[in-house]
């Protein structure tokens, strides 16, 4: 019986071990790079929507991978810079808004959700970021805010992104050799096809 308790209570833990490299952590959330379309709609107020486009690339120095973000026409965001913390084990996102203001969110990936939340003094108002990392032509993110005192989240608004000449539905197709992600360019060697990004 002691045995069975201690298996559940190791699934039950949240694995603590994190990401060896800034490699393979980037690895787990590359399917963002590229250029993106995307729309934006606040939640439970009558504005409009908005639309806007999205540039995700790498950024390697020596062995420290990370990402890079340009937002255009974006209400919430302008720049962003995708990190991973090798001590602390968490993704670490700095933020730029549109009217130049800096934010800082850290968090963790669980399958496909990137969870960030915004770096604060305790019982400060506080902002959350969900990404949802559906597949390699479709994302979108959640803003949420929690008030000062509170514990419970608040949907402020979700911004859909679909990734530029990938249509929106399709059959799964050939793989990158390097990266897992698709592969769009086919190459021969010895008789046989091998595909990369």
């Amino acid at each position: 019986m002691t045995t069975l308790l201690l298996i559940a209570a190791l699934f039950a833990q949240p694995d603590k071990k994190g990401f060896a490299t800034t490699r393979e952590a980037m690895q787990k959330v590359q399917l963002v790079i590229g250029e993106w379309t995307g729309s934006g709609a606040p939640e439970g107020v009558k504005e409009t929507a908005w639309a806007e486009k999205a540039s995700w690339n790498f950024k390697i120095e020596k062995d420290v991978y990370s990402l890079l973000l340009t937002v255009t026409d974006g209400k919430l965001m302008k720049e962003g810079h995708l990190t991973y913390d090798l001590k602390k084990k968490v993704f670490r996102f700095e933020l730029t808004r549109p009217d130049k203001s800096k934010v800082v969110y850290e968090g963790k990936l669980d399958d496909t959700q990137l969870l960030l939340e915004e770096v604060q003094e305790k019982d400060a108002e506080q902002e959350r970021l969900e990404f949802h990392l559906l597949r390699e032509n479709r994302y979108f993110y959640n803003v949420e805010r929690r008030r000062a005192g509170s514990k419970s989240w608040e949907l402020v608004c979700n911004v859909g992104y679909k990734k530029e000449g990938v249509p929106f539905v399709r059959g799964e197709g050939p793989k990158c050799v390097i990266t897992g992600g698709a592969g769009t360019i086919s190459l021969q060697y010895k008789d046989k096809t091998y595909y990369v990004c």
